[in-house]
């Protein structure tokens, strides 16, 4: 029988390590994100804004400098309480201190968002969301979570997954309401500041609108997690994937799919009659064509996340497989600098547009070719990690030979999508885009099935 107690001294262990480098990436990113957003609006200092004040420029850097200002705060308190541990219980102060840090590093995070929006009124030219950062951070937060207690075999909620399914969920929504109860303090208090500044009804319950929303995406996300960690840890003997790494990977190709059919609708908008019946009855073409781009980025993001989930949960089968988990881990950073990349292209882009008319259009022509190799750069090396991947899961965990299709199927796109960039050919865009959606569709289906086929030695996490 398992020492419970030592394996959960060694979770606290792993878990304040975990949280501790979390708080330092996130602050290294508030960083980044503030000096992109500052050079960003810096142009507008002289010309639409004239008299410089917190309400009408520097509040726009208040969710990153909260960010930033609480991560450097709570690591110097870390280093100067808990620097130098020499025994046990000074050890587990330590790991205990970043377990209750995070808490309030993600609390502050939120309410520095939330406090921005009475103060935001000023509209300025093409500027970022106000919720840009914190979708940022809720992004590559599950990413850095999930793969970093994967990668350890520890499940979410390892502190009370035991319990029985009533007592669990029971456990899981009571978290998310003393989250909603905190936020709630911070959104209404915002609310509260914007009703005495603008004395506008609409704004308050706008506040509060956005409070419903930040709950509903942080209290969903958070419940599908427990839920499919539930699912596997009460799973008995079986054949295959984990339930949980199953059902995940259907969600990833339900995502795909609706990801394809939106590329399938642009590009009947773009090429074929679609737009001009649109035309012809009164819509602006291009306001839909944006909108039709920002849902399919959409569902390719989320594409990305579920696929890191997917790749994260499947390492806990394949414990054997020394260089595919390490394959797993280049393919989840590639995925996560890939989403910092798209991020700080559109900081990019506005920039751009600041340099001059005569500028811009030969500075925006770099740009575009620039990102077309940095994007075919990306598609390469994730061809080759998924290459080294499956080769180890060929040879040592002695899976289907037939996983070489879905590699095969990764390179052809790749350089497919290579010539097709280069030559800039309508039809081979075209061509591209549909073969490319199929193709990738079917590849996931067979890498589905023939990961659920084989039978693996580790059927779960070892620290429950």
């Amino acid at each position: 029988m398992t020492d419970t107690k030592f394996y959960d001294e060694r979770i606290n262990t792993e878990c304040g390590k975990i949280y501790q480098r979390g708080i330092l990436y996130a602050t290294l990113v508030a960083l980044v994100y503030g000096i992109m957003h500052v050079w960003s609006l810096t142009s507008f200092k002289s010309g639409l804004v004239t008299v410089l004040t917190f309400s009408n420029y520097y509040v726009f850097f208040l969710p990153e400098a909260t960010v930033f200002l609480f991560g450097i705060i709570i690591l110097l308190v870390g280093v100067l309480l808990h620097g130098h541990p020499t025994d046990e219980r000074e050890l587990f102060e330590k790991h205990n201190y970043y377990l209750t840090a995070v808490k309030v590093f993600v609390i502050a995070a939120f309410i520095g968002y939330a406090v921005t929006i009475p103060f935001s009124t000023t509209k300025y030219i093409n500027n970022v969301p106000l919720n840009y950062l914190v979708k940022l951070f809720e992004t590559l937060g599950v990413i850095y979570l999930y793969y970093a207690f994967k990668k350890r075999d520890i499940f979410f909620n390892y502190s009370f997954i035991h319990e029985n399914k009533a007592a669990y969920y029971k456990r899981v929504f009571l978290l998310i309401a003393k989250l909603a109860g905190i936020l709630f303090l911070g959104f209404f208090g915002a609310a509260l500041i914007d009703l005495a500044i603008h004395q506008s009804i609409l704004n308050f319950w706008s506040i509060l609108l956005a409070y419903v929303f930040s709950i509903l995406g942080l209290g969903l996300e958070y419940l599908f997690i427990s839920w499919l960690e539930k699912l596997s840890y009460d799973e008995k003997e079986h054949r295959g994937l984990h339930i949980g790494t199953f059902i995940k990977f259907i969600f990833l190709l339900f995502n795909t799919l609706l990801a394809f059919g939106v590329m399938m609708l642009l590009l009947q908008i773009t090429n074929g009659s679609l737009g001009s019946m649109l035309i012809n009855k009164g819509y602006h073409l291009g306001e839909i064509i944006a909108e039709i781009t920002n849902i399919r980025n959409h569902f390719a993001h989320e594409s990305s996340v579920l696929t890191a989930m997917v790749l994260c949960k499947f390492m806990c089968q394949i414990r054997n497989c020394k260089v595919a988990r390490k394959a797993i881990g280049g393919i989840i950073l590639l995925t996560s600098a890939s989403l910092l990349l798209s991020y700080v292209n559109t900081f990019a882009l506005i920039i751009l547009q600041r340099i001059g008319l005569g500028a811009t259009e030969k500075a925006l022509q770099i740009f575009v070719s620039w990102s077309g190799v940095i994007s075919i750069l990306e598609a390469t090396i994730n061809a080759v990690l998924w290459t080294v991947l499956i080769c180890d899961l060929v040879k040592t965990e002695k899976l289907s030979p037939l996983l070489w299709i879905v590699a095969g199927v990764r390179w052809f796109l790749t350089i497919f999508n290579a010539f097709s960039s280069f030559t800039g050919h309508q039809g081979a865009t075209t061509f591209y885009a549909t073969a490319g959606g199929i193709l990738g569709l079917s590849s996931l289906i067979l890498l589905l099935v023939l990961l659920h086929r084989h039978q693996y030695h580790h059927e779960h996490e070892e620290f429950v």
